[in-house]
């Protein structure tokens, strides 16, 4: 990618990877699951509280606003993503954000200025803009620090469908994060559940398999699900410290048209990483054992292990 930065501006263009959300493991929304995207970009971001009497209440903040073309071989072709994410932080420590991306143009979809109008912000769900697929929702993280001990508990709510310019139809992101700066053992413990399983609203919309599923485009890149690495109809839970477990439960409706598995799959997945510094070069190492496979992917049960080497020079 390519930057150019100006105090507290930043427009850019190519490859980024996102996770947008509190979590430090993944996002309902735009998750690093998928490759980045190739986009154009731009980034306010305000570490300090705003003299400006109308932003003050809002303490730091930032907006971050991309455009990016996706690549599946589902779906609509040369589609394009957008999004929009708004971080505030009116109290110290207590974060909130807002955020949504629209999935827009394509091969025999509008590609007008008008269209790029209602991704960003008009109502989709009719008339010459229904074909539109707008997610959004918020999040927020707060931190309280108890004696030598700091716990930040975070979450999310995404909708995949719209109601009264208004996200509907949730998806979550729940979790909590200890550190003990001081503890001889591990200094970090959490845990987090995802669920992007939807039941039906009142009015008998979305339901089973509507998360990441849209009837014109395909919220992947790559065929890779943009948000949380379960896809559509799962559940986890992940707990982590030195050791990562997590448990999931993947295609809970055992829908045959489910990008990982073609039926219900329950099963664990065990990790546990280390990292040194030689010199100049920083080594991480990641032992993991998983007792499931996936029909659709290349995932496998058993044994894997991972090296990453960085050098800074």
């Amino acid at each position: 990618y390519i930057e150019y930065k100006n105090k507290n501006r930043t427009i850019g263009i190519g490859k980024i990877e996102r996770n947008w959300s509190f979590s430090p493991n993944t996002s309902l929304i735009l998750s690093s699951n998928a490759r980045p995207s190739d986009s154009i970009y731009f980034q306010l971001r305000n570490q300090n509280k705003s003299n400006n009497p109308f932003l003050s209440w809002a303490g730091p903040w930032s907006l971050e606003a991309f455009n990016s073309f996706i690549n599946n071989s589902v779906g609509i072709n040369n589609s394009m993503l957008l999004g929009l994410r708004a971080v505030i932080e009116p109290i110290h420590d207590l974060k909130f954000e807002i955020l949504k991306t629209s999935q827009w143009g394509g091969d025999e979809q509008s590609e007008s200025i008008s269209s790029l109008a209602a991704a960003i912000g008009g109502n989709t769900n009719e008339k010459e803009y229904s074909n539109i697929n707008q997610m959004a929702g918020y999040g927020f993280s707060f931190r309280k620090n108890i004696k030598e001990t700091s716990s930040r508990f975070y979450g999310q709510l995404i909708g995949e469908d719209e109601a009264g310019n208004l996200p509907s139809c949730y998806m979550v992101l729940i979790g909590n994060e200890l550190e003990f700066p001081n503890s001889k053992i591990f200094s970090k413990l959490g845990i987090e559940f995802v669920d992007t399983r939807i039941d039906k609203t009142s009015n008998y919309n979305c339901g089973p398999n509507t998360a990441y599923n849209n009837g014109i485009y395909s919220y992947t890149n790559y065929n890779k699900t943009l948000g949380a690495p379960i896809d559509t109809e799962s559940k986890s839970i992940h707990i982590w410290a030195a050791t990562n477990i997590k448990n999931m439960t993947l295609n809970n409706s055992s829908w045959i048209d489910h990008r990982l598995n073609s039926t219900k799959k329950k099963g664990w997945i065990a990790s546990i990483g280390s990292s040194w510094k030689l010199d100049s070069f920083n080594i991480k190492s990641n032992l993991a054992y998983q007792n499931f496979s996936l029909d659709k992917t290349n995932y496998n049960n058993g044994l894997s292990l991972g090296f990453n080497i960085e050098y800074i020079f």
